[in-house]
């Protein structure tokens, strides 16, 4: 194809006017002269001309996050096709592709390449035309270089987690080979302030669960991935992945049935909970609605301020972080149930009343203003028998609160428990604790600890009714004296004027009514024990005082002084009855005719208190051990128990100073005196 013909030219060059296009040319040259003669054409001289074929992208050396990248180049004129050439960049620079005849100036690889290094060039072609006998002519372009660094793509954790540990996975790019490797990065975003949280490297597979807590807050998770063929090669970082760490706290109590009204409720912490929300909801009350919803909380646990009326109630805990990141809500909220019971007040532990009133506590409320808590009560008696309780008055359902025991339905003499419990629509409370006492007036006395005290204190529990109180002791070594014997006691509690001495002691205790002055029965012994301080040995011919009780018909107590010789046997009190406290189980509740007033108390206790004393199981004796044998005489006239009383004073005092006299006088013959 002529180009460019051209004549008259002076010189011997010429510039071709315009561009050249690919493609192989040849030109000749002739002169002519002034006379316009023509030589013979030159040989003709043979060139190609290339025009640079440049690449577009992949740019030179650049990073490609594709493992299909589209290869731009520029047109080259006159070019017929385009062959592209990939080659990789490492190990042996192996051809990876080629794609040849392209009729345009881009191509976009459909088989995904695998991470590593490549390098690639452009080759254009203007085909050589018919009958050319040089074929075709070709451009080619210099090499350029480009890394295949896909990212992965992350998949979890959810944008959402109440994982406290939650697990990063993400699809591998290709090239990551049958083993893949890859680093993972974790930044916790904080206000606008990004730091590193976890960092992982080389973690195997295509999943990882971290092995430390995240606290509450909000995170981005990266990946990267290691080429198998290129090991100098490591992907790009995958795109952020955004989540949320809203780990509730886990709830720990209370739950079930509870008796407390203001109930603590309590949860474990959360990492990076600063502060936290409590929500508690009523599901007794219709539609289930919020009765407290408290938020600020710097503790792991809130201690609810009013009592709560029984019923069922659920509650659910909130975390929040310092820079406003909020927790999910506790899962599984706790259910807890109030079943407090009443207040239950009653008779004293010993009462002379046989129709005794009851009275508790209201347990009926209002919540969030709508009616709450009791709507009846169950109240009962049971009678206390030797060998089983059986159940007496039972109310259920009642709306009272407070129940006296009927005239008609007056109780027996006997130990009795009483308790009473609240309900609900949907809740049954717990029974108060027992409230026992005893029908009869006989007190319960407290235990006295063993010491070395030998004026102890006596006490014992109010007998309703009564107006006042006896106590009456005896030595166990010597039941038939009587050691003490106090009437008239206002109060509850008694202390003896003098010293016991050492041993085992007995103690009885009876109420008198305050209706009629007449006693009512009386207590079960109390045992004690009173030790000597510090036991010293003494000759046996050592004497000491010795305090003995004279009884008189008058409930007083008064003491005269023997000097009587520790040691001298056969040395006996005059003789008492002692107490004996009778109970006879009652077999079932009945009607009562007009109580019958105990025995009038007499000068010589006609009543029999101190009857039996030797029969009575609790004495324990020894078996084979002959019982105590008491003879009760008819009570002398108070004049002549005065003379008695004066003479037997007389008489210790004689004794006392004789006895003395001989002492002094043994000891001087002794050491030769006299």
């Amino acid at each position: 194809v002529l180009v460019s013909s051209v004549s008259g030219l002076q010189g011997t060059s010429w510039t071709v006017p315009t561009d050249l296009t690919l493609g192989r040319y040849q030109f000749r040259v002739r002169a002519v002269n002034a006379s316009s003669d023509v030589s013979f054409w030159s040989d003709s001289v043979v060139f190609g001309y290339t025009t640079p074929v440049t690449a577009i992208s992949p740019l030179n050396g650049i990073r490609l996050p594709d493992s299909t990248p589209t290869f731009v180049w520029n047109a080259v004129a006159s070019a017929d096709s385009y062959d592209l050439l990939v080659y990789q960049n490492f190990g042996s620079n192996a051809e990876v592709f080629r794609a040849e005849n392209l009729p345009g100036t881009s191509f976009t690889r459909s088989i995904e390449m695998p991470l590593g290094r490549y390098r690639y060039q452009i080759r254009a072609v203007n085909r050589a035309g018919t009958g050319a006998t040089n074929g075709d002519f070709e451009t080619t372009s210099p090499f350029y270089t480009f890394v295949v660094t896909e990212r992965p793509t992350i998949i979890n954790p959810p944008a959402t987690t109440f994982l406290a540990r939650p697990s990063v996975s993400w699809t591998l790019p290709t090239g990551s080979g049958s083993a893949p490797v890859s680093d993972i990065w974790i930044n916790k975003i904080e206000g606008s302030v990004s730091r590193v949280a976890v960092k992982a490297e080389r973690v195997p597979g295509d999943n990882w669960t971290l092995n430390t807590d995240l606290v509450l807050g909000t995170y981005q998770v990266y990946v990267r991935t290691y080429s198998e063929v290129d090991a100098a090669t490591v992907s790009d970082w995958s795109l952020p992945k955004t989540f949320r760490v809203t780990t509730p706290p886990t709830l720990v109590g209370p739950t079930g049935r509870i008796d407390d009204q203001t109930p603590t409720l309590s949860w474990q912490g959360v990492a990076g909970g600063q502060t936290y929300r409590v929500y508690v909801a009523s599901l007794s009350l219709t539609g289930g609605p919020v009765i407290l919803d408290v938020s600020g909380i710097d503790a792991l646990s809130y201690t609810i301020p009013n009592d709560l009326p029984i019923g069922r109630y659920r509650f659910w805990a909130q975390a929040r972080s310092a820079f406003g990141d909020i927790s999910g809500w506790s899962t599984p909220a706790l259910d807890f149930q109030i079943v407090t019971a009443p207040t239950l007040s009653g008779p004293s532990s010993s009462t002379f009343s046989t129709t005794p009133s009851f009275s508790w506590t209201n347990m009926a409320a209002t919540l969030i203003g709508r009616p709450a808590g009791a709507t009846s009560y169950d109240f009962r008696i049971d009678q206390v028998l030797t060998t089983s309780v059986v159940p007496n008055y039972i109310f259920q359902t009642t709306t009272a609160t407070s129940f006296t025991v009927p005239t008609n339905k007056a109780l027996p003499t006997g130990t009795y428990r009483a308790y009473v419990r609240a309900r609900s629509a949907d809740t049954q409370g717990d029974y108060t604790k027992m409230l026992e006492f005893f029908v009869g007036g006989r007190p319960n006395v407290n235990a006295i600890p063993a010491s070395n005290n030998q004026r102890p204190l006596f006490s014992w529990g109010t007998v309703d009714g009564a107006s006042s109180y006896e106590v009456f002791l005896v030595n166990q070594a010597d039941p038939s004296k009587i050691l003490l014997r106090q009437a008239g006691i206002a109060t509850t509690s008694y202390q003896p004027t003098f010293n016991l001495g050492t041993g085992d002691f007995r103690l009885w205790v009876r109420a008198f009514r305050s209706s009629d002055g007449s006693p009512g029965l009386w207590s079960n012994p109390v045992d004690f024990r009173v030790t000597a301080a510090a036991e010293l040995p003494q000759k046996t011919d050592q004497w000491m005082l010795t305090a003995v009780a004279a009884v008189f018909a008058q409930p007083v107590a008064d003491y005269s002084v023997s000097m009587l010789r520790s040691t001298v046997s056969g040395t006996q009190a005059e003789s008492v009855e002692l107490p004996v406290a009778p109970e006879q189980p009652v077999a079932a509740l009945q009607e009562q005719g007009s109580a019958q007033p105990d025995p009038a108390v007499t000068a010589v206790e006609s009543d029999e208190v101190l009857s039996g004393w030797g029969q009575e199981t609790w004495w324990d004796a020894p078996e084979g051990q002959p019982a105590v044998t008491v003879d009760v005489q008819p009570a002398a006239p108070a004049a002549q128990q005065s003379r008695e009383g004066s003479r037997a004073a007389s008489a210790g005092l004689l004794g006392a100073l004789f006895g003395l006299v001989t002492l002094r006088r043994r000891r001087r013959e002794e050491d030769g005196s006299v």
